[in-house]
């Protein structure tokens, strides 16, 4: 059975009509119905029905519900509390007599929240606060004795209920018990009630003082901080204005100390600037005299008249001699060419475009008679006419081309549109970019393209006309009749002896400065112009050594092309492959060439005291130099075995280069249809095997000495050539032209063809004589080193003092003759034959090949090598 629930109707009593065979009893009939019985002032137990009915309005609730009064119940005063005296049943008493209920007394809510302050002896707990304790208690005892009294009433009827009949003193005796436990609990709790009163009359007068205190201790507390802060900020004041004042000095100083080792810094600075100046000032006096006297540097003017004061100014043009000169736009031309071009310019401008063609010839390069002339040509008339003229300055293929386009545009009237045709695909491209647009392309390649100032003239020229001026590409030597009519006009103009034209680069104003060598106006890139004659220079020097002219016979013969193959194993020197073989091979191989291979004659020079003689170890008869070394008699078998594999290996050759020019000429095809389609296509090349007969006959032509290790067989004699050359020179790895002239006619095929079988063939010979001649002639020779008690070590150290050795490469020579091979009588003044280090002829050898009067060498073109 649960506990009695406030403000419902049902009454729990009604549970006690259950069936049962024991008769009903009221525990009302138990108890006495007297208030004496329980004291004075306490009720006795009621019936369900007089009982009151608790809400939670009523006053009897905990503080978790809403009171009666919003005052606290310390405040309210203690007469409310005057006949406040409940009574409690015990709660063990309870527990023992009734098990299955609840042990809360009254209404749940507030039996359970006042039984939270009642510990397991059933007791109140010490350190509840009184006015906690009194907010759970009800406001009037008898109210929670009736309401307990209810409760009790309905719990008693059903246990007696339950309980045989035979047990009825028992119960009795238990209910005299629970009475007198329920006057004790009353009496306990008066006395609680009262001892609450007094601690509730005595607590606000002492809560009121110790506020009152409290307050006052704050306030002179308050006073005291104040105080204290006050002298702690003025403290702090002071101590931040002294350390100001010292920041500030600081400061001050430090600001001075800085300007003054400014100052000290920038005397200094000037004074060595000044210093620099003077010395700059000499040193430039000084080179300009050497530059003046012997190097004659480029001469670089800004605008044609102001000077570089380090370089001295080119000198005038010559006048010409029989011509009247005339000035049309900006070129400068003969007399009567200006009046036809006056009387172009002056023509009525036609609504249509004028279609004109033009064309370049450069005839005899590489000779002093080279020569340039253009031709233009007016078909569009009636009556055509023709503007033939001569160029000079940098020989090119595309100067008179462009010397021609500047003519054609400058000839007709600034309003004319016209159209200029070239066969000259270089020139029209470059139209595009340096004329069209300018505007877009880049200063670098305005002013580092060849013939830049030109081009400058030509874009001003364009800019000022007033009609379109266009530029076509036009197959040359195609049947077209302008093209061969202005092709005509300039090949006439190339042999006529009149003034070359002259374009004024004053009247541009993109190229500024001009650069000239020796008078000589530049017109190609000066950086690449600069590193060709550095190289030239370099080139210069070194066939000047005595080394080269005495090893070399002749230096412009050779195929050096392949020479340089042979020599870096086709790998160029300017890539980062390295190794210690590699490095060797080269080393071996430029020793080779120069003639410094550690012979006898060397070691004797070098160390007379190891090296009583320099005979050979092999044969014992001759001095062993960088020839004899090659030709030593003893070496004939393995010579002739030599030459006779690498004869035999020459169809192999043959057959690799005909496919190998097969292939390109059909790339070349190719490249040729995507332009132009319909192209024959090339015919293949074949190859035909030369008879054994018809190419020793041309070895022995190509090489004098050659029947000394082979005599010839029936039929395969033949007389040196000319330029026929020793069999040293093909152990040097050096292919000369004698090789290739007596080959040109037993092997049928182009001459690209022939240099790569004769390249092979030479790199046979050279890869052999090191493997077969060189290694045995140094086996005997360190055995014969051994036998003289002559080590490794010994011949690392340096030359005796007193002693020194002719020169780098040891020769010893005989009397009479000079370091360069050559005899003293065939010096003149002093100087030895063929060149001499001097970069004055190097840079007229330069300058001679601008104008296209000489061919540079393989070696003089270094930066453009391609190894076969």
């Amino acid at each position: 059975m649960g506990p009695y629930v406030p403000g419902s109707h049902s009454h729990p009593s009604s549970l006690s009509s259950s069936s049962s065979s024991h008769p009903t009893l009221s525990p009302s009939s138990l108890l006495p119905s007297t208030p004496s019985s329980l004291g004075a002032s306490g009720p006795s137990f009621l019936s369900p029905s007089s009982s009151p009915v608790i809400t939670p309005s009523s006053p009897i609730l905990s503080s978790s519900l809403t009171p009666v009064s919003s005052t606290p119940l310390s405040a309210q005063p203690s007469s409310q509390f005057s006949s406040f005296s409940p009574t409690f049943i015990a709660v063990p008493a309870v527990r023992r007599l009734f098990p299955d209920t609840d042990t809360t007394l009254g209404v749940t809510p507030l039996s359970r929240s006042v039984s939270a302050s009642i510990d397991a002896t059933n007791n109140l707990v010490a350190d509840t606060p009184p006015s906690t304790y009194l907010a759970r208690l009800p406001l009037d005892a008898d109210d929670l004795l009736h309401g307990s009294s209810r409760w009790l009433d309905d719990a008693l009827t059903t246990r007696l209920n339950a309980a045989d009949s035979d047990t009825i003193p028992a119960r009795t005796q238990l209910v005299q018990e629970l009475q007198a436990a329920l006057e004790k609990r009353r009496q306990q709790l008066q006395s609680d009630a009262s001892r609450y009163r007094r601690l509730l009359a005595t607590k606000p007068q002492q809560l009121a003082t110790a506020i009152k205190e409290a307050e006052r201790i704050a306030q002179q507390g308050l006073r005291t901080l104040q105080v204290r802060a006050q002298l702690q900020l003025g403290l702090l004041a002071d101590r931040l204005a002294r350390k100001l004042k010292d920041a500030h000095d600081f400061a001050v100083n430090k600001h001075q100390q800085h300007l003054a080792e400014a100052e000290q810094r920038q005397q200094i600075r000037a004074d060595y600037i000044s210093q620099a100046i003077k010395e700059r000032d000499r040193d430039v006096t000084t080179n300009r005299e050497r530059v003046e006297q012997h190097l004659h540097p480029l001469t670089v003017t800004v605008d044609q008249s102001a000077v570089h004061p380090l370089y001295i100014s080119p000198p005038p043009l010559p006048p010409p001699c029989h011509e009247q000169i005339a000035k049309v736009g900006p070129l400068s031309m003969p007399q009567a060419q200006a009046e036809l071009l006056h009387q172009l310019r002056q023509s009525p401008i036609s609504q249509e475009r004028k279609v004109l063609y033009s064309d370049g010839s450069m005839v005899r390069a590489g000779t002093k008679e080279c020569a340039m002339a253009f031709g233009v040509a007016d078909i569009s008339t009636t009556a055509p006419h023709s503007i033939p003229g001569r160029a000079d300055g940098q020989a090119s293929s595309g100067k008179p081309e462009l010397m021609g386009l500047l003519a054609a545009i400058v000839a007709m009237p600034p309003g004319q549109d016209i159209l200029v045709r070239l066969d000259n695909e270089g020139v029209v491209t470059s139209f595009q970019d340096l004329v069209v647009d300018r505007h877009t392309t880049l200063p670098r390649k305005r002013q580092r393209a060849t013939h830049a100032g030109l081009w400058a003239v030509l874009a001003s020229v364009v800019a000022e006309r007033e009609g379109r001026t266009e530029v076509e590409w036009v197959r040359g030597h195609s049947g077209d009749q302008g093209n061969e009519m202005a092709d005509a006009i300039a090949t006439k103009a190339v042999e006529q002896d009149t003034t070359p034209w002259q374009a004024d680069l004053s009247t541009q104003g993109d190229i500024t400065f001009i650069a000239s060598c020796h008078g000589q106006q530049l017109e190609s890139d000066l950086r690449q112009f600069l590193k060709q004659q550095t190289t030239i220079r370099r080139h210069q020097t070194w066939t000047a050594q005595h080394r080269v002219k005495r090893a070399i016979s002749d230096l412009d013969d050779a195929e050096w092309r392949s020479a340089l193959s042979i020599i870096h194993a086709k790998r160029p020197v300017h890539t980062f492959f390295s190794s210690r073989g590699d490095t060797t091979r080269r080393t071996q191989h430029i020793k080779k060439l120069h003639g410094m291979l550690p012979t006898l004659t060397v070691m004797q020079a070098r160390y007379p005291d190891m090296y009583e003689d320099a005979l050979c170890c092999r044969c014992g008869d001759a001095q062993e130099d960088n020839n004899h070394v090659w030709t030593c008699p003893n070496s004939v078998n393995q010579q002739r075995q030599i030459w006779e594999e690498a004869v035999a290996t020459i169809p192999k050759w043959g057959r690799a280069a005909i496919t190998r020019a097969n292939e390109e000429a059909t790339k070349r095809h190719r490249k040729q249809q995507a332009r132009t389609p319909n192209v024959a296509a090339p015919r293949a090349l074949q190859w035909h095997q030369p008879s054994d007969t018809a190419l020793w006959t041309s070895l022995y032509a190509a090489f004098h000495d050659l029947p000394t290790i082979r005599p010839p067989d029936v039929g395969q004699t033949a007389s040196p050539l000319p330029s026929a050359r020793s069999i040293v020179t093909a152990y040097q790895g050096l292919l000369h032209s004698a090789l290739i002239t007596a080959w040109t006619p037993i092997i049928k095929g182009p001459r690209s063809v022939v240099v790569a079988v004769a390249h092979q063939f030479i790199r046979r010979l050279d890869r052999d004589a090191l493997a077969r001649i060189w290694k045995t002639r140094c086996e005997v020779t360190i055995a014969w080193e051994k036998s003289q008690g002559i080590r490794p070590k010994m011949k690392k150290q340096a030359a005796p003092s007193g002693q020194p050795w002719n020169n780098a490469s040891g020769a010893i020579l005989a009397p009479g003759i000079c370091q360069c091979g050559k005899a003293y009588t065939e010096h003149h003044q002093g100087l030895c034959p063929g060149a001499q280090d001097d970069p004055t002829l190097a840079d007229q050898r330069l300058l001679a090949c601008v104008r296209g009067q000489v061919h540079l060498s393989t070696l003089e073109k270094m930066g453009k090598i391609h190894f076969l």
